[in-house]
């Protein structure tokens, strides 16, 4: 669990004098959004000295630290050139007390055959940092003074309070939590002999703090004690236990036989809650992980809290208490990630305020002891997510970083938040519009989301929207059924509907956006990626005179040979069984919404773009496209990146992609 100082209160506040002036007018390049770098996340020392910034750029990650008058700076590690490994990636960083920074990072070793074989190497580091009377010392990293934990077990409690000192668990038949002291630790990398203690010798019954019989899975804690623990057993049972005062262990639920809270949900609980009972937790039965659940263990009572968008959830982050979740880690294009949201609207609470109040965030997410700094982030429709440190005294505040430095203040849009009701449902939508466009109608490209079960486009700044706002047009993403962030029943609408009733959404929503006077009907394109792939080919095929042109990146074409592909695991092979349909029963019915025998009543240009290493969509998929494009001589482009899987995650390659996506739309609708 991440933490953050203590004495904070996770709320939405208003940035009223301090906030920094965003738009200005510039020309910007598909580069400048798609060049992968940007800042992750920040943390602030407790007396409010130093900031440490955790930024990625392409395959890195680098730490670094700056005074909070931001006069010096320091990079403490660059994983560049801390390690030969290419595949490693920072998972945490927080500060556990003035001087001393921990950094969780792990090494991945691959093995022979799509990583089957990969071992991870988790290792924490305890770095101190260089100063001499408040100035930073440019020191290279051979030459830090760090610290490391070799016993293998995970940090549960920084202890910002005790200066020096942290609690470590140690898993095995039994797990303890011990407290450990920094200054007694092995440095980093030191070679151990027959005379070295190692982690000086500090795992005994002197310093143990709690234990539980059973192999420990999760401790939480808060105000900096374990109050319960997930530990799993020999004879295949799971116990969720809560601990005393006394370190004495009670269970509050276990999972045994069939014993279950729910027949399609199997919850994993992550963070305590602020009620007696309750935890945050995971569902391990999605495809991924994208939901957070507040569950009663003792009534049995379940709420959805959140959802992301479509990246998987690692972990929560939470303030000191461990009460206020105000955040998730997220993996996300191969590294740990950083999403912030309000806690107080939930996916359960989606109300009808209006999309000005609703598309903008500004979150506390760190303060030092004395509050006269503030860390907080901030981010709208049309301005991404960034981070400042705010100085309460002169109320005053300086930007860190943004995760996407090269646009931030460059960019601006106007958001149309509605719905349309489809089926009885209430279809949602978010439409964006260029601001001070040249012509009073924006022409407009209709972006499906992919997925398409258990994801949804949010109100907040999105890239792919944002470049093609800047190029010109207004953008409508649709959160058909099957769309995660809104309700439950929305979600499950979206089951068997994949060529019916998701394709029907929207297209509801795009005849009621093109009525609106700011859109151009004449002039309207689709395009999508995955999911977004496959309804942008069947919505144009099947309706040339809404639709001028289309493209499909990374799209299914024939429902049947994807569901059919041999890599496809069992959990995964089952769960399109029942989404999507089994080819063996439903094998006509899968054909028939299949865009590929369907392209011979194509009368619009399309542009397909795939992926050769593509291991979610097979690239064969492009390739029999292509091929019966041309066999009915249907006006098309095609592009294969031979490199690129389905995400193209690559800012070269996705550079790219854009680029020439948008150049075949201006072609078409010029």
């Amino acid at each position: 669990m991440m933490k953050t100082p203590r004495r904070l209160n996770k709320v939405l506040f208003l940035f009223v004098s301090i906030l920094i002036s965003v738009h200005s007018a510039s020309a910007l390049e598909a580069d400048d959004f798609f060049n992968g770098g940007g800042l992750s996340t920040a943390a602030m020392n407790p007396n409010g000295q130093w900031v440490a910034l955790l930024s990625f750029d392409n395959k890195h990650q680098r730490i670094e630290i700056k005074s909070t008058d931001l006069s010096q700076s320091l990079t403490l590690l660059d994983t560049k050139t801390f390690t030969d490994h290419e595949k490693s990636t920072i998972s945490s960083m927080l500060w556990l007390d003035d001087n001393h920074l921990a950094v969780q990072y792990s090494l991945y070793r691959e093995g022979i055959h799509q990583l089957k074989d990969t071992k991870v190497r988790h290792d924490l580091l305890i770095i101190n940092i260089p100063q001499d009377n408040g100035k930073l010392l440019q020191t290279p990293f051979e030459e830090l003074d760090i610290k490391s934990v070799r016993t293998s077990g995970r940090l549960v409690n920084p202890l910002e309070e005790t200066a020096g000192e942290f609690l470590y668990a140690k898993n095995g038949s039994t797990s303890k939590i011990y407290r450990l002291k920094i200054s007694l630790l092995n440095n980093y990398n030191q070679k151990l002999n027959k005379l070295t203690r190692i982690d000086g010798g500090q795992f005994t019954k002197a310093n143990e703090i709690a234990s539980i019989n059973g192999y420990a899975l999760a401790w939480y804690s808060q105000s900096d004690q374990p109050k319960a623990v997930l530990s799993y057993h020999s004879d295949d049972e799971l116990i969720l236990n809560y601990i005393d005062e006394n370190s004495e262990a009670t269970v509050l639920y276990s999972w045994k036989n069939d014993k279950v809270l729910s027949e399609e949900k199997d919850f994993f609980p992550i963070a305590l809650a602020d009620k007696a009972n309750e935890f945050y937790c995971l569902d391990l039965n999605e495809d991924i992980e994208r939901s957070i659940y507040r569950v009663n263990f003792k009534t049995g009572d379940i709420q959805l809290f959140y959802q992301t968008s479509s990246y998987k959830i690692t972990d929560f982050i939470a303030d000191d208490d461990n009460n206020n979740i105000y955040g998730v880690k997220v993996l996300r294009n191969g590294f740990i990630d950083f999403e912030y949201f309000d806690a107080t609207e939930t996916a359960n609470a989606k109300d009808e305020t209006s999309a000005q109040e609703k598309a903008e965030l500004n979150l506390r997410i760190g303060a030092n002891y004395s509050s006269q700094y503030t860390l907080a982030y901030r981010i709208t429709h049309d301005e991404p997510g960034h981070y400042l440190l705010i100085d309460n005294k002169t109320q005053k505040s300086k930007l860190l970083g943004s995760r996407y430095p090269a646009v931030l203040g460059k960019t601006s849009s106007q958001l149309i938040e509605g719905s349309v009701a489809v089926d009885d449902l209430t279809i949602p939508y978010l439409l964006s519009l260029p601001k001070n466009a040249s012509t009073p109608k924006a022409p407009l490209i209709v972006m499906p989301h992919g997925g398409p079960i258990g994801v949804h486009d949010d109100r907040y700044f999105d890239l792919h929207s944002q470049f093609l706002v800047e190029n010109g047009y207004g953008v409508l993403r649709v959160n058909f059924r099957g769309s995660s962030g809104y309700s439950e029943a929305l979600e499950k609408a979206g089951t068997k509907q994949w060529g019916d009733g998701m394709l029907r959404d929207i297209l509801e929503a795009t005849k009621k956006v093109i009525a609106m006077p700011e859109v151009d009907e004449q002039r309207v394109c689709i395009m999508g990626f995955s999911y977004g792939g496959y309804a942008a080919s069947m919505l144009l095929i099947d309706n040339p005179e809404l639709f001028k042109c289309g493209v499909n990146v990374s799209g299914v074409s024939d429902l049947n040979l994807h569901l059919n592909a041999h890599f496809l695991s069992s959990s995964v092979d089952e769960w399109y069984k029942e989404q999507v349909g089994n080819s063996l029963i439903d094998y006509d019915q899968l054909k028939a919404i299949s865009p590929i025998y369907k392209i011979q009543d194509l009368q619009r240009p399309i542009f397909v773009i795939h992926g050769s290493q593509d291991d979610i969509v097979d690239v064969e998929h492009a390739h029999r496209f292509k091929a019966l494009l041309e066999k009915h001589n249907k006006p098309h482009q095609w592009k294969i990146y031979p490199d690129s899987g389905h995400h193209f995650f690559d800012p070269e390659v996705m550079t790219e992609l854009m680029t020439i996506s948008v150049e075949f739309i201006d072609q078409q609708l010029k």
